[in-house]
């Protein structure tokens, strides 16, 4: 298990500072562009029960495509391929297949494409119990231009899980009852990060730490807490790169209701 460091008071010119130096740094190192990058993401949902759950597949930024692969690895313990839907009108043709955990999508045409922001397409799953990440497989991902010539993507992995409350959801909107979730700094991160969030609701708290395969690899008891600003740090120098989830999880003070709420960071090392 790793370490936690908690707070319930922020530095903010230190976090901001941070946040956004580790922020130019990914981008200078990694070659990317901060403002023209092609970008694939895939969206998080918080589920409350098994059954139908539909995850869109975005992309943005494209210019001259002429090609597109994607694999997209899944936990079959949690969740089931069933088909795909509404794919984008000009990607036509777009063979979608889904078998042994991995989603593969692909797309060729002679003619080149472009697609400022909009739906790739949406994949279709079951949801049976437990937690997802939705993780592009980046060594066997590829898009190219019409002259076959690679380009630079920035891939943003998708998650499914499940949640005992309405209110709940991965970035922390809609209308939560007993806290409001605030995401992490810096993210990514090299060797720690702060998850931040506003409790709105007296009562108490715990945090969980899945990776990318959905095992849990990281729990801490917050105890009993009352309204306002709180923060902790997740110490990960034991961990490898790659994508995370952490999920807080608050009871009200009765002990009558539960909320659960989740994000997903990435470890760059």
């Amino acid at each position: 298990m790793e370490g936690f460091s908690f707070h319930p008071s922020i530095n903010l010119h230190y976090f901001m500072r941070k946040y956004f130096y580790s922020l130019l740094c990914f981008f200078l190192f990694s070659g990317g562009s901060l403002f023209s990058q092609v970008i694939v993401s895939a969206d998080s949902l918080n589920v409350i029960s098994p059954g139908q759950v539909i995850i869109p597949v975005r992309i943005q930024n494209l210019t001259g495509a002429g090609a597109i692969t994607l694999k997209i690895n899944y936990n079959q313990d949690a969740v089931i391929y069933s088909g795909s839907q509404d794919i984008h009108p000009d990607l036509g043709g777009t063979l979608v297949t889904g078998q042994n955990g991995v989603i593969s999508i692909s797309w060729f045409n002679i003619s080149p494409v472009n697609i400022s922001s909009g739906i790739l397409v949406k994949i279709v799953f079951n949801y049976d119990q437990g937690n997802s990440v939705l993780e592009f497989n980046t060594a066997e991902c590829e898009i190219a231009d019409s002259e076959g010539n690679v380009i630079q993507v920035d891939y943003s992995n998708g998650y499914i899980g499940h949640t005992t409350s309405v209110n709940t959801s991965p970035s922390g909107a809609g209308n939560p009852q007993g806290f409001l979730l605030r995401g992490n700094y810096p993210n990514p991160f090299n060797s720690s990060t702060v998850i931040a969030f506003n409790i709105l609701s007296a009562g108490s708290y715990n945090i969980n730490i899945y990776d990318s395969a959905g095992k849990q690899i990281a729990y801490k008891n917050l105890g009993i807490n009352y309204p306002g600003k709180y923060s902790f740090t997740w110490q990960a120098e034991n961990s490898s790169s790659g994508v995370y989830c952490y999920e807080i999880i608050h009871q009200n003070l009765r002990g009558t209701g539960m909320e659960r709420q989740s994000g997903k960071m990435l470890l760059l090392k």
